[in-house]
Order: structure tokens, then sequence, then C-alpha cells
């Protein structure tokens, strides 16, 4: 059995104010909570495509970065003795 929901008519202004301050206030509050997930979710997406804009949480493997560097990883030729 569903409840009936008043309609406009039956309320009383004061109940009206109540509900259009209970209204703005929800609003305020999803504006507020929006726009802190939007920048979360800005800097998850940073930090998962490996472009963090302050280099902190960036991971860097060894192969990654000789990759950058257009070095060669060493071999165990390299640390041979040569005579």
């Amino acid at each position: 059995m569903a409840m009936k929901q008043p309609d406009m008519s039956s309320l009383t202004p004061e109940e009206i104010a109540q509900l259009r301050k209970a209204q703005k206030r929800r609003f305020i509050l999803a504006l507020v909570l929006g726009t802190i997930m939007a920048i979360l979710g800005y800097f998850a997406g940073q930090k998962l495509a490996g472009g963090d804009t302050n280099g902190a949480g960036a991971v860097h493997t060894d192969a990654a970065i000789t990759a950058v560097m257009g070095e060669r990883t060493p071999t165990a030729a390299d640390f041979e003795r040569t005579e």
C-alpha cells in the first residue's frame, strides 16, 4: 500500500517554505559533493594514465627509465673482464 503524496494545494505556506529550504540545502550539498567527486576523479584518471601532475604518483621501473633515456639495459657481457 503506497503512501499518498500531499499535493501543493493541501500544504500550508510554512510547510512549502520548509520544503523549499530543504530542497535548496540538498541542492547545494549535491553541488559541493559533485565538485569534490569530479576533482578526485580527475586526479585518479591522471594517476591511472601515468601523467601525474606533480610526479609523486607515477611508478617508474628501470626498463621504462632506460627506454626514455635511450640507454640499453646492461647484460652479463658488459661485466666480463677483457684482457
